[in-house]
């Protein structure tokens, strides 16, 4: 199939991953798992809290990025967080917050991990000391420029924003962006990250990850000292989101682009179940497509396959060529989807070759500490086990075209279509017209 993205020469493999990760857990109920690889002159620690965008209150979103940005500007001694961790690191250290997750992380020499667990240690229990009003006027302004630049800036930014309210119901944790809507933003105060840090940032909600070169020994007498202490915060529990309504769903909207666009989201199962990796594969032979031929036109395509906190949304972005109608280019895109189906159909052998291309990135992502010490925390909080690397390639082993066939078909009857028009004078990321 020309432009799949898939190499001829690439034969399918199977791959067998141990990566022999210790565990254990303290009486405060903080997780602990450390992975030694003596092939490495680094370490790689990282604490990742069981809290994100998913967590926040509808009103309130945007809390737990902003709150990843203030615990950083904390007091660590005579300096703050960011200024002692990047002392240590050198500058490889970072935060993340995502749906589910907040993690903060750094890579260093083995002669740095205890101050850098020490650094993490205080953050958990003191995670806003010292962090002024002057400080959160910062870094929110820090956090709207972030959404200005991802965002609103960027053609069409606003159109994934549009198609989460639009497919998730309210109350759904995942109906709003990670990063927050402005004007709740602009209202929260320092008052209201206080009170969500000290909701969630426990021991009980914690995983740390030490991975690479290390003294086993120095380490685990560094997190008996500085985490041991610590008190659980028993964290809300997570309810149940409310189902997905099936069925198509059609919003409007107008941009300072150009070029009109059509954006279309489907919804699938979350990251952490076997079913999550059809949406792999099947996002795998839609990237191939940069340039979609449709007809007499050829139309720049984007795709992006977003994993939320109860669920996951593959986004399939088209740029319409002028006087092209944007609910054509949808029904379009829906024949690529089935092409694609019926062309694996008849030479099987590209099902094989996607198979075989992701195992292997899969494998090359375990080599770089930082991507090692992200799935290991994953697993920890998805499944309670280290490593589940194995489980995950044996899922991507086992797609099939029914998978294919039927995920095809299930995001036939529900799906989200945002159509952004061109309009003088509107954002570049795109305004809400119609819903």
């Amino acid at each position: 199939m020309a432009g799949s993205g898939c190499a001829d020469y690439i034969k399918p493999v199977t791959l067998q991953v141990d990566l022999q990760a210790g565990t254990y857990v303290l009486a405060n109920g903080m997780r602990v798992v450390l992975q030694h690889d003596a092939d490495t002159p680094f370490v790689h620690a990282r604490l990742t809290y069981g809290v994100g965008g998913g967590d926040e209150a509808p009103d309130k979103t945007g809390l737990a990025h902003l709150a990843e940005h203030l615990t950083y500007r904390a007091r660590a001694g005579s300096t703050t967080i960011h200024a002692y961790e990047q002392d240590i690191t050198g500058g490889d250290m970072n935060g993340e917050t995502s749906a589910r997750r907040t993690s903060y992380h750094g890579s260093m020499r083995s002669s740095q991990v205890g101050r850098f667990l020490w650094a993490e240690a205080r953050r958990m229990a003191f995670p806003l000391e010292g962090v002024t009003q002057a400080d959160f006027d910062t870094e929110r302004s820090v956090v709207m420029q972030e959404l200005g630049q991802n965002y609103a800036n960027q053609p069409y930014g606003f159109a994934s924003f549009a198609a989460l309210g639009a497919l998730f119901p309210a109350g759904h944790p995942d109906r709003h962006p990670t990063i927050g809507y402005i004007d709740h933003l602009q209202t929260e105060t320092l008052s209201d990250v206080a009170k969500f840090v000290g909701q969630y940032y426990g021991p009980d909600n914690a995983t740390l990850v030490v991975s690479g070169n290390f003294d086993t020994n120095l380490v685990v007498r560094d997190i008996d000292r500085f985490f041991g202490p610590q008190l659980r915060k028993h964290h809300p529990e997570r309810p149940a989101p409310p189902a997905v309504a099936p069925g198509p769903r059609l919003v409007k909207m107008v941009s300072g682009e150009p070029q009109a666009a059509t954006l279309l989201g489907f919804p699938g199962p979350p990251e952490r179940e076997d079913q999550w990796a059809a949406m792999v594969v099947l996002e795998y032979f839609l990237s191939g497509y940069t340039w979609w031929g449709f007809r007499d036109a050829k139309n720049l395509a984007h795709t992006e396959l977003w994993p939320l906190r109860s669920s996951s949304v593959l986004f399939v972005r088209v740029v319409a060529s002028p006087g092209e109608e944007l609910g054509t280019i949808d029904e379009r895109v829906f024949d690529k989807m089935e092409e694609i189906v019926s062309d694996v159909r008849r030479s099987p052998d590209q099902l094989a070759n996607a198979r075989s291309s992701l195992l292997l990135q899969h494998m090359a992502a375990l080599e770089d500490l930082t991507a090692r010490g992200d799935r290991i925390a994953r697993h920890m909080h998805d499944h309670d086990e280290p490593d589940r690397t194995q489980e995950e390639l044996r899922a991507l082993q086992a797609v099939t075209l029914d998978d294919l066939d039927a995920l095809v078909r299930r995001f036939r009857e529900t799906y989200v279509a945002v159509h952004v028009e061109y309009k003088a004078g509107a954002t570049r990321g795109g305004e809400m017209v119609v819903r």
